[in-house]
């Protein structure tokens, strides 16, 4: 009888003694709320589970959710443990440094939705029909017939009301909202995560969100629309990348934007993460994909190197050359603009999933 992806993921959890839940660098609602549920959820069933994470918490995230279950890392740090289980995690080396830490030649259960996952795992559970790697985790605890407790149950709901953009985004699926129903019924409260994820705000963060709007420019007849963050700013301000989290959806409030663009200086201005948000038919995983990074069909990112203005200018430049013309076919001045110069606009202020086959499972020897 087949086993299912669920199962065995489960199984291979439940087989170890001392299990280590790990995810992303920069990690958002969904990553750190399912690394929380499985430790609440399971630490009566495994002699010992822990997960650590590369960054600091989101700073939007329920705090009534079980943050203080995640540990952070510290570089050098041994980790111990004989079984890995890395959540919305498409590829080892969105660990960061902290990849290199993990014990070696253990399994490794890798459970995500990211059509881009490598499949790295010894136990692989890639859904990317699922609308968070939350729901996944919901539906694994509920086959398992395990109970989920208060902080589990807050967390995985936040995870789903996350990824799905407050249930508005294409990958709001009846099977979230099934899920959701469902944890609501088991005492998750929309109200208290709406105030978690989205509201009380401190006046640097409203700043820097004003920053983000003021910086707000149109390339290509206004079909693309981009924001930017630099170092400067988050010092000035005295934030992170992660009070910025809900910035890259602010482009695609204007007007026939179909691709929006967050750009923001990262290590000290060093490197650039884009984050890339799309509407319709278009994808933007192959566009991230390009530059060496991924994510979804309507949520991606990629990190190029350099400071905020070369990369800006680089990331900006590939993207009217080599992508909008086959991605968005426009009036034929859109098309020569994909073909020449950025045609700038300035404006004054202001993860969809891949339809593709089941979620599967795929073993390979070795960790």
């Amino acid at each position: 009888m087949a086993v299912s992806p669920a199962a065995a993921c489960m199984r291979a959890i439940l087989k170890a003694r001392d299990v280590l839940v790990v995810a992303h660098e920069r990690p958002d609602p969904d990553c750190y709320g399912t690394q929380i549920a499985l430790v609440c959820a399971l630490r009566d069933r495994v002699p010992r589970i822990h997960a650590i994470s590369h960054s600091p918490p989101p700073l939007r995230f329920p705090r009534e959710a079980g943050v203080w279950v995640v540990e952070s890392y510290r570089p050098g740090r041994i980790l111990s443990a004989d079984c890995i289980v890395a959540v919305d995690t498409a590829d080892l080396s969105r660990l960061g440094s902290m990849a290199n830490d993990l014990p070696r030649g253990v399994p490794i259960v890798n459970i995500d939705h990211h059509p881009s996952n490598t499949m790295f795992g010894t136990v692989n559970w890639v859904d990317p029909r699922a609308s968070s790697v939350g729901e996944m985790v919901y539906l694994m605890l509920k086959q398992a017939k395990i109970p989920i407790p208060p902080e589990a149950v807050r967390a995985l709901y936040a995870a789903i009301v996350s990824d799905t953009g407050r249930f508005s985004y294409s990958n709001t699926t009846p099977g979230a909202m099934r899920a959701a129903a469902e944890l609501i019924e088991s005492g998750a409260s929309p109200e208290a995560t709406w105030l978690g994820l989205y509201m009380n705000r401190s006046m640097a963060e409203i700043e820097l969100e004003n920053r983000a709007r003021a910086s707000l420019e149109t390339r290509l007849g206004g079909s693309v629309a981009a924001i930017s963050l630099s170092a400067a700013d988050f010092r000035e301000l005295g934030l992170g990348p992660e009070a910025t989290q809900e910035f890259a959806t602010i482009p695609l409030t204007l007007k026939d934007v179909a691709i929006a663009i967050y750009f923001y200086e990262i290590d000290g201005g060093r490197r650039t993460k884009v984050s890339l948000r799309s509407v319709g038919r278009i994808r933007v995983d192959r566009l991230a994909m390009r530059f060496g990074g991924g994510g979804h069909e309507k949520a991606a990112g990629c990190v190029l190197d350099g400071p905020l203005a070369a990369a800006k200018r680089a990331f900006l430049r590939a993207v009217g050359r080599h992508l909008v013309s086959e991605i968005i076919p426009g009036p034929a001045q859109d098309r020569n603009a994909a073909r020449g110069g950025d045609g700038a606009e300035k404006r004054p202020d202001g993860e969809a999933r891949e339809r593709g086959g089941a979620g599967h499972v795929r073993k390979k020897r070795g960790g």
